[in-house]
C-alpha cells in the first residue's frame, strides 16, 4: 500500500513537471508571436 501511494505521487509530480515546462513554453511562442504581430 504504501508503495502504491508513493508510485501515485511520482507519476503526479512528473505530469505536473511536464505541464508545467509545456506551460512556460506555449508562454514563450505567444509572446514572440505578439512580438511579430507588432512588427507587422
Amino acid at each position: 500500500m504504501i508503495n502504491f501511494i508513493i508510485t501515485t505521487l511520482f507519476i503526479l509530480f512528473v505530469v505536473y513537471l511536464i505541464v508545467g515546462v509545456n506551460k512556460q513554453i506555449l508562454d514563450k511562442n505567444n509572446k514572440d508571436r505578439k512580438k511579430d504581430e507588432i512588427i507587422d
